[in-house]
């Protein structure tokens, strides 16, 4: 998924430039389609394990592909892309197999 998202950084550039500076349409619409696709991540995660809390991490799945696809626009020759993805996914493979995740804390708390 992070590949994929990072490779249509350009198709979406502009409306976060547009969203930032005051189009009320353009804005409301990006938020709209953030909520669309972190309640599709979160029920994957869900489907795959009741050890997470899945609206926390799909909210950080898209917030990591939001910096990912900066810096891969910036052309930041300190990060390479495509290696931070294939060492995030080895880390995930790794928190999964030895550490059961934390779960949602309650407001309360």
């Amino acid at each position: 998924m992070l590949e994929r998202d990072v490779s249509t950084v350009n198709m979406r550039l502009h409306f976060f430039y547009d969203a930032m500076l005051g189009n009320e349409g353009i804005r409301l619409k990006l938020l709209t389609r953030y909520q669309e696709f972190s309640e599709l991540i979160a029920g994957k995660i869900a489907e795959r394990t009741e050890n997470a809390d899945a609206q926390y991490l799909s909210w950080l799945i898209l917030l990591l592909l939001d910096g990912l696809f900066i810096h891969k626009t910036l052309r930041n020759d300190a990060l390479d892309v495509d290696a931070f993805i294939g060492q995030t996914a080895e880390y995930a493979r790794l928190l999964k197999q030895h550490t059961p995740l934390p779960q949602k804390q309650s407001d309360g708390q």
